[in-house]
């Protein structure tokens, strides 16, 4: 019994030396803070919460340097609210959980049992809502002052459809891959290449969105809404018109970035059931962009700022 003790004890004892080491093995210093490998490997864990497909070792590999640029982002970011002294609300993460447990299926009181038997990590999911919450909250308050639409720019919005007639609509889901100067942009095409064959091998849209979109419509899965025909670039308008639902593009490439799509639906109203335009709806999405491309800028800023050191 005293060996069986003994055997049972150096067991515990190995792994949780083998816990510990990965926790202390910095991955990198952002600022003196430290993230550890073992915050990548449970950032990892997330990423296919809501497939029925587990990453293999190799594709771990392969993402492991972008997760460990995107912690690096978000400890920037935690950073920030930190010193402005923003800080998320319970109820606000509460909510923020519930959108996710929703958009998974999952009764949000099951969410967190739902993720652990996922091996996925419910702490580091926590910690990436509240990292989200609060830059959202950094950029608003920085930025919601300069962010003004105007009524040209409402009416030219207007003017890309006709409301008069019935015009099709796509429901929409966007991973946006963005590329800081030209010397970036093979990265991200590269980064947004293997996104469209994760997905293709059955990684849900959502769950790759969530973590590697940097599109304010990241944190509900990349939901767009219903976009309406007119309303996109004419590139992406040729591609979604020969597109059927469920179908995702080949990345495509924005002024700043690199884009994939997922068309869920398209419909086309009835001619007596066209509403109006709906202008508050209209400058939302437009204010919405303008607030993303600051904070595009202002992230690049405190990248330039920074003092980080990779090790693995």
């Amino acid at each position: 019994m005293r060996k069986l003790f003994t055997f049972i004890l150096f067991c515990f004892l190995v792994h949780t030396g083998s816990v510990a080491a990965q926790t202390m093995e910095i991955a990198a210093l952002v600022n003196d803070e430290v993230i550890s490998r073992l915050d990548v490997e449970q950032r990892i864990s997330l990423i296919t919460l809501s497939g029925d497909r587990a990453l293999t070792d190799e594709e771990k590999q392969k993402i492991y340097p972008q997760i460990l640029r995107n912690l690096i982002d978000e400890r920037l970011e935690i950073q920030e609210a930190r010193r402005l002294n923003i800080t998320a609300s319970e109820g606000e993460i509460v909510a923020a959980v519930g959108r996710i447990a929703t958009q998974n299926n999952i009764p949000p009181a099951d969410f967190e049992s739902f993720i652990t038997q996922k091996g996925g990590s419910y702490d580091s999911l926590l910690e990436q809502i509240k990292a989200t919450i609060n830059w959202t909250k950094v950029v608003r308050q920085k930025f919601s002052t300069t962010a003004i639409v105007t009524e040209d720019e409402i009416q030219d919005e207007i003017a890309k459809t006709n409301p008069a007639a019935p015009t099709p609509e796509y429901l929409l889901s966007e991973i946006f891959v963005p590329f800081d100067d030209p010397a970036g942009e093979a990265e991200a095409k590269q980064n947004a290449d293997r996104m469209v064959q994760d997905i293709l091998n059955g990684a849900p849209f959502a769950d790759i969105a969530r973590q590697f979109s940097k599109s304010g419509t990241a944190q509900n899965g990349g939901d767009m809404g219903w976009i309406k025909q007119g309303q996109l670039p004419e590139m992406v308008e040729q591609k979604l018109a020969k597109m059927q639902p469920n179908q995702i593009t080949r990345p495509l490439r924005t002024e700043d970035g690199f884009v994939i799509l997922f068309l869920r639906e398209t419909r086309t109203p009835e001619a007596d059931s066209v509403p109006a335009p709906d202008r508050q709806a209209i400058a939302d999405t437009l204010r919405q962009k303008k607030l993303e491309s600051s904070a595009r800028k202002y992230l690049r800023d405190l990248r330039s700022l920074a003092l980080v050191d990779i090790r693995s």
